[in-house]
């Protein structure tokens, strides 16, 4: 939260009402979606990636050797 207030000018504790209501959760990505042309991941390939990653997960030996091998 620090983070992401920081670059809004914003103290941390100011985006803590942030999104309360599930709603707005979704509406937020909604747009997104729409803005960006992106699709919502799901079905049989959301599957295989989280299986992918289960068992990936447990051999890397950093972050970027997880990503690396998911570009891959």
């Amino acid at each position: 939260m620090d983070f992401i207030g920081e670059q809004l000018g914003l103290d941390g504790d100011d985006l803590l009402d942030y999104a309360v209501r599930e709603e707005t959760r979704h509406e937020h990505l909604a747009e997104l979606r729409d803005l960006y042309g992106f699709r919502t991941f799901s079905g049989h390939k959301a599957r295989d990636l989280r299986s992918w990653l289960h068992e990936e997960a447990e051999l890397a030996r950093s972050n970027e050797d997880l990503a690396r091998r998911l570009v891959e």
